[in-house]
């Protein structure tokens, strides 16, 4: 499902500029709050609100809800 919807390539550009697309839980309800702030902030619009670096995305991956770092063994390798 794309984030943004209309009727043609200049109502979807439309959509763009006025904002965020909706969060990523409004169509994965099921997903973690944690993996979907993650997502969310990799999509947004402002650069400098992304993550700055991929390590950056991967540390935030592996922080678990409450905001602690995983154990290495259940980190990705």
């Amino acid at each position: 499902q794309h984030p943004f919807d209309g009727s043609s390539a200049l109502a979807i550009m439309a959509q763009q500029q006025e904002g965020r697309a909706p969060g990523v839980r409004v169509v994965a309800p099921q997903l973690p709050v944690a993996l979907a702030d993650a997502i969310d902030r990799c999509l947004a619009p402002v650069a400098a609100d992304r993550f700055g670096s991929a390590a950056d995305f991967v540390a935030a991956l592996e922080r678990t809800p409450d905001g602690a770092e995983l154990p290495a063994e259940a980190r990705a390798t």
